[in-house]
């Protein structure tokens, strides 16, 4: 989950305590890490993110995809790809 700074740890909890509570995820302990959780989506959860999903895409497009010539594109997916491939084990013991 990417939440950067906009929740705290007791902030992102509680948004995982409501989920877990409606049924839209389940947390199990970590198999590598006994103090964390794995977190998946239930049926219901998936079923939620296909139906928030198109308005968030449509938003994507418009509001980062449309602005940016086609090689811009394919220069900020090179990017993003770089960044995700650095921060892939950022978590795991160097």
């Amino acid at each position: 989950m990417v939440v950067a700074d906009a929740l705290s740890r007791s902030g992102i909890t509680r948004l995982l305590d409501r989920m877990d509570r409606d049924g839209l995820i389940t947390r199990t302990v970590s198999t590598t890490d006994r103090r964390r959780f794995d977190v998946s989506l239930t049926p219901a959860g998936q079923h939620r993110f296909d139906q928030a999903w198109p308005a968030h895409a449509n938003g994507i497009g418009r509001y980062f995809v449309q602005p940016l010539a086609p090689r811009d594109v394919g220069e900020l997916a090179r990017i993003l790809d770089t960044l995700i491939q650095a921060n892939q084990n950022h978590d795991q013991p160097g």
